[in-house]
């Protein structure tokens, strides 16, 4: 298993009150990140993170208007949907 990475685009840069407030639960589980400017931040999920549980905190930035984001590179195993034949 490898590292997962993540680009913010962050949609107020001055509003940096709010961007912590919906990063700090990230960075509870473990991710890191680092500023190319105000807007751009490239985000790092470790390997012993939740890849699920860090995507659906970078959803809900993006749903109420914090950040857009885009996966860079899913490195974590992520298990296919189960299927069910009957």
């Amino acid at each position: 298993m490898r590292h997962s990475t993540y680009q913010l685009i962050v949609n107020d840069p001055a509003g940096h009150a709010l961007c912590r407030r919906y990063w700090q639960p990230l960075e509870d589980l473990g991710c890191t990140f680092e500023r190319a400017d105000a807007k751009l931040i490239a985000i790092d999920v470790p390997p012993e993170v939740d890849v699920h549980r860090a995507y659906a905190f970078l959803e809900a930035g993006e749903t109420d208007g914090v950040w857009n984001f885009e996966e860079g590179h899913c490195g974590h195993l992520v298990a296919p949907p189960k299927v069910e034949t009957t």
